[in-house]
Formats: C-alpha cells, sequence, structure tokens
C-alpha cells in the first residue's frame, strides 16, 4: 500500500515572508487561495519596487519535500548587475530560495534580502 507523502503546511512562512513584504512596499498582485486539485493552499504575489527593478515575490505554497520562496525580476539583466549571480538566474530573472525547514528558509531569505537589497528596498 503506498503512502501519501508528508504535506508541508506553509501558513506561518506566508504570513512571515507577506510581512516582509508589506513592510518594504510591497503590494498584492494576486491573493492566496485553496486549490482543491492540490489539496492545499497556493501562495499570492506581492511586488516590490527595487534598485534592481520590479521584484515579484511568490508566497510559499503548501507542498511536499521542500518548502519555497520563488521570486523573480522583470528586468533579469538589470537585477544581474545589480545583485550579481548569487543564485539568480540572469537569463530568466529567478532568484528561488528552497529548503526542508521554513525557520530556516525565511532566515536564508531575509539574510539574502537585506545583504543584496537593504538600500533598494527602503528606498
Amino acid at each position: 500500500m503506498k503512502r501519501k507523502p508528508k504535506r508541508f503546511d506553509a501558513t506561518e512562512l506566508r504570513e512571515k515572508v507577506t510581512a516582509f513584504c508589506r513592510a518594504r512596499g510591497g503590494v498584492a498582485e494576486s491573493e492566496t487561495a485553496y486549490n482543491s486539485v492540490l489539496e492545499g493552499v497556493i501562495g499570492g504575489d506581492f511586488v516590490l519596487s527595487t534598485r534592481a527593478g520590479k521584484w515579484i515575490v511568490h508566497l510559499p505554497s503548501d507542498g511536499f519535500c521542500l518548502f519555497s520562496i520563488n521570486t523573480r525580476f522583470e528586468d533579469p539583466e538589470r537585477a544581474a548587475a545589480v545583485v550579481g549571480r548569487y543564485g539568480l538566474n540572469p537569463f530568466s530573472g529567478k532568484w528561488n530560495h528552497n529548503d526542508t525547514c521554513a525557520d530556516g528558509l525565511f532566515e536564508t531569505f531575509e539574510l539574502c534580502a537585506a545583504r543584496l537589497f537593504e538600500a533598494c528596498l527602503s528606498g
């Protein structure tokens, strides 16, 4: 008999990322919603203005195996010039963060954003 893998509930992580985005002037573009097909919550999106251009932060969704905070810059070339290539795909502008621990993931995300974006998110 096959067992269903354990589903991660990302509610607390979504709340932390939402607070992070709002504190830096982020604007909600889409809402978090329950998806009955996936039997879990799909995170909404926030948009933040940065020195590296428009930064889209996708709120974490409930899922299996990993917690994820997926982000993307609208102008990959500009973002690569500002943040370098530390985890950033210079072609798509994607800058994603994954971990099996929600608290560890948020700490890493927050540290990366503070270190790489502090000046542009605060102004």
